[in-house]
């Protein structure tokens, strides 16, 4: 009688555990994508650096770069937003091109500067550069500047405000017949985008740039002076390392 009990319990704790391991799984882990999408997963491990990798019910397993992730929400309450990346109190490189445009002229704008992000509103650097106002030679100057840079917000993209401000210097062409070229300060608000906190990240940017200069050229017959205000929209794209 002992032995028929033993056996049946046996068998009712057998039946049990097949029933359970034929339940489907469910993971309650949440993952938010940045292009909207929600991952229900379990999670096995997260670097916000790196990357993410977790497992679906089926047992399949992937990777995605952290880079895909909004945030994530934890079976066990743990949240984790998207991780501002972007680097403060470093030093920076940045080369940037631009348009120099206006309803007439078209020309344009070549630099690399160095500087000091000391807060994400609080950026100064140095650089120099190639301005061209005009496809036809003989307008090339070339600015030595100064830089302030401000990111609006704490956040991986960030709209934010530049101004450079320095010595546009001008170079005679005497094979145009130009005698001598003087340049002068130029000023050069702007106004852009950052589109990422990534080393390195692009940021597009548009302002005006104010610069003028003069020009004498002479011939067999007569000399002439020229002094030119450019005015002109400065529309670019830049790279920041």
């Amino acid at each position: 009688m002992v032995r028929k009990i033993s056996l049946s319990v046996i068998l009712l704790l057998g039946l049990a555990h097949f029933l359970k391991a034929q339940e489907p799984k469910t993971y309650n882990d949440r993952i938010f994508l940045n292009n909207g999408s929600v991952l229900s997963c379990k999670i096995i491990s997260y670097n916000p650096i790196d990357s993410i990798i977790f497992e679906f019910t089926s047992g399949q397993k992937m990777t995605y770069p952290s880079s895909f992730i909004k945030k994530i929400k934890m079976e066990d309450g743990f949240k984790h937003e998207k991780l501002y990346s972007f680097k403060e109190n470093k030093w920076y490189t940045r080369s940037q091109f631009s348009v120099l445009y206006s309803k007439d002229q078209k020309g344009i704008s070549i630099s690399q500067s160095v500087g000091y992000q000391y807060r994400h509103w609080l950026g100064v650097g140095l650089g120099m550069g190639l301005d061209n106002y005009k496809v036809e030679k003989g307008n090339n100057l070339m600015p030595v500047f100064a830089e302030i840079r401000s990111y609006f917000i704490k956040e991986n993209t960030s709209p934010y405000l530049a101004v450079r401000y320095g010595y546009g210097f001008a170079f005679e062409q005497t094979n145009l017949g130009q005698t001598n070229a003087t340049g002068s300060y130029f000023f050069n608000p702007v106004i852009g985008y950052r589109l990422g906190a990534g080393i390195p990240y692009f940021d597009l940017f548009c302002g005006i740039k104010f610069q003028e200069a003069r020009y004498q050229t002479r011939d067999n017959w007569s000399k002439a002076t020229f002094d030119i205000s450019y005015r002109r929209y400065d529309l670019g794209l830049a790279l920041t390392f």
